[in-house]
């Protein structure tokens, strides 16, 4: 006799404690849900179903950190970070690409959009043979900016980073990847320099 699903809170609980299959569980539940959502908010599949995965998987990292204190709530903490997260068409989207080799890093330079918009960065790794990613964005200052825990690649093998209208101010930056394996200490995959600065500048 198979058990039914979950409950909120018990689903929430076996999140905390690194239980796999219940990852499966919140993927199962929620996923077909998110996805036809933003399907009609975004008018495109493949989009979607990339953004249905940045989101569950950041609804696993504020579970996982305690972040959800009302499991009850754990369908509309989904819902809302799914249209938090949804590709709009004024995105504007920086594409990253991983360069092996000695030397410099180039400089990749990110426009503001002129009115407040989203910033994406694209960035494309290949497979580093690890399951999750961490994500640190690095101030002018040198200072943590932002930092993204057990990431995961979309399908074409990138990882989409998206930051609010506001949050990037004009500077430079630095965004280090670091692979997450199973066990042991975290992996350095990559570091990308940014110059961001308000387009027309």
């Amino acid at each position: 006799m198979s058990s039914g699903p979950s409950s909120p809170s018990l689903l929430v609980a076996r999140i905390q404690r690194n239980d796999s299959a219940a990852k499966a569980e919140l993927v199962e539940r929620f996923g077909r849900g998110l996805n036809l959502m933003l399907r009609r908010l975004c008018r495109d599949p493949a989009q979607a179903e990339d953004v249905v995965q940045e989101t569950l998987s950041l609804v696993i990292e504020k579970i996982r950190s305690g972040e959800l204190r009302q499991p009850e709530s754990l369908a509309e903490l989904s819902r809302r970070a799914a249209t938090a997260s949804r590709p709009r068409a004024d995105v504007a989207l920086v594409p990253l690409t991983s360069v092996r080799g000695s030397g410099d890093a180039p400089v990749y330079p990110v426009p503001l959009p002129r009115e407040p918009a989203p910033v994406g960065l694209w960035v494309e790794l290949g497979d580093a043979g690890v399951p999750a990613y961490r994500a640190t964005l690095l101030g002018p200052d040198g200072g943590v900016v932002w930092r993204g825990e057990n990431l995961e690649l979309n399908r074409l093998g990138a990882l989409l980073l998206t930051f609010p209208p506001g949050f990037l101010s004009p500077g430079e930056y630095a965004l280090r990847i670091e692979g997450l394996p199973a066990t042991g200490e975290p992996l350095p995959v990559a570091r990308f320099r940014l110059s961001v600065s308000r387009a027309g500048a």
